[in-house]
């Protein structure tokens, strides 16, 4: 249930968040979508990352066609922080030591 709160609260704040660089306008629009390409090319070879202007339209909430919220596993947002898109990669982009726990390669 704790888990379930963060991400109501998370997917609120990048709502808002994507709500306000949308209304800045296409230079916004267009550095916000080249960080989801960015995202999109480490984070594995599904298509998942979604930019806040697609087809001429606002995407304030990215999701699939069925308007279910898109998932990673921890391997691909390994992949986002470490700015990897190799495997066995434990250390780069963000955490350039690499980070403690069971989960720390890619």
């Amino acid at each position: 249930a704790a888990a379930a709160g963060i991400l109501a609260v998370e997917a609120y704040h990048m709502g808002m968040a994507r709500s306000t660089l949308y209304r800045k306008g296409e230079e916004a629009w267009k550095a916000a979508n080249a960080v989801s390409d960015a995202r999109d090319k480490i984070d594995g070879s599904d298509d998942k990352d979604q930019g806040i202007q697609v087809d001429g339209k606002a995407n304030i909430v990215p999701s699939t066609p069925d308007a279910i919220a898109f998932t990673r596993t921890p391997q691909e947002v390994l992949r986002i922080v470490y700015l990897s898109d190799k495997d066995g990669v434990s250390k780069g982009g963000f955490y350039p030591e690499g980070m403690n726990g069971t989960l720390k390669s890619t």
